[in-house]
């Protein structure tokens, strides 16, 4: 049995994170509902938090990785099942002509996960559909001592995009709890990146006191990402087998610029999209690696954040950024001299003192 609510918003807001750039429209408040990107989107409350059906987000500011998804065995017994999702237009293989026909269903009989821009996310059903926790995707901290006025504890209600209400006699249940795991099944740490202005899921957001209006904002290519290391803008992702880097890619194209830098004694920040050098060095000899013929070339078990950072003049360079390690192409090292203000010059495989 359901029932019409009458849908109630509070006029107090508080900024939960505090976006920049393309994010200042987008996170404007609602007069009521969610939005994403300032789009007003279904969604469902219950227990004092915010759930979103994931065929929503595809239709808002994301894509769904066909290949990327589908049916994977987790053991004899058990088989997993895998929506992954990413920002438009930062997956690195996105087809433009696929076109997301059939809505994401739960897959019987099998482990349900939900990855989002290549980080696990906790997935939860409802009437066998997929939903998200709306504050889990954006990082926004939930009071728990929340409640829904006029609405029984236990009980999920139903706001389509216009706002009306309708009290379901079923339940959102979690099936798959996040676990910090990315496409390959290896964990990354929470800090790992460090975001200062989105959520590992490069979402960020903004809710009333009471958590009935949120906007949620999804950074796309270009705009700036916060990190304690520093600032840059964002190019693409990779993750996972589709969507990923092979080792043999990444020994070719790319050189471990930053492992270089600590050898050498000199150390690196990125400020507004400029790579800064620091250090005088310890004036020595430092090899990088060179590229290697690979028999069998897996993809690396991590998330990189394809980037392009700026130097001294007008040299702009292309990178890959892991939280941990910054990675330059190799064309931009053999090209550039890179360090040739810090007083090192680049030959060979190796930078050599001026």
């Amino acid at each position: 049995m359901k029932r019409c609510l009458a849908v109630v918003c509070a006029a107090v807001c508080c900024a939960v994170f505090s976006g920049c750039g393309n994010s200042e429209e987008a996170l404007q408040l609602p007069k009521s509902g969610v939005t994403i990107d300032g789009a007003a989107v279904p969604y469902v409350r219950q227990d004092g938090r915010t759930y979103l059906y994931l065929k929503d987000l595809e239709e808002n500011s994301f894509y769904r990785d066909y290949a990327g998804s589908g049916l994977r065995p987790l053991s004899e017994d058990l088989a997993g099942y895998y929506f992954a999702l990413w920002t438009n237009d930062c997956h690195r293989k996105r087809n433009l002509e696929e076109k997301n026909t059939e809505p994401p269903t739960l897959m019987p009989d099998a482990q349900n996960e939900i990855y989002i821009n290549g980080l696990q996310i906790t997935c939860y059903a409802l009437q066998e559909e997929p939903l998200v926790d709306a504050e889990e995707l954006a990082g926004i901290a939930v009071d728990s001592s929340i409640q829904m006025e006029g609405v029984k504890e236990g009980t999920a209600v139903y706001y389509d995009a216009e706002g009306n209400a309708e009290e379901l006699t079923e339940e959102v249940v979690c099936i798959s709890q996040m676990t910090f795991q990315t496409l390959d099944g290896e964990p990354e740490t929470a800090d790992c990146f460090q975001f200062e202005n989105c959520s590992g899921y490069l979402a960020t957001g903004k809710a009333s006191e009471d958590h009935s209006r949120i906007a949620l904002h999804v950074f796309q290519k270009d705009e700036m990402l916060e990190t304690a290391k520093g600032d840059f803008p964002l190019e693409g992702i990779y993750a996972g087998q589709s969507g990923g880097i092979r080792v043999i890619e990444m020994t070719d194209g790319y050189a471990q610029f930053s492992i270089a830098l600590e050898r050498m004694g000199l150390s690196y920040s990125m400020d507004s999209g400029k790579l800064q050098i620091e250090g005088e060095g310890d004036r020595k000899v430092c090899h990088i690696d060179q590229p290697e013929a690979i028999q069998y070339s897996p993809y690396f078990h991590m998330r990189f954040i394809k980037t392009r950072l700026k130097m001294d003049g007008a040299k702009t360079i292309e990178c890959l950024y892991s939280g941990n390690s910054l990675y330059v192409s190799r064309e931009d090292v053999e090209t550039k001299q890179l360090l040739k203000k810090n007083g090192y010059r680049y030959k060979n495989y190796a930078f050599w003192p001026i």
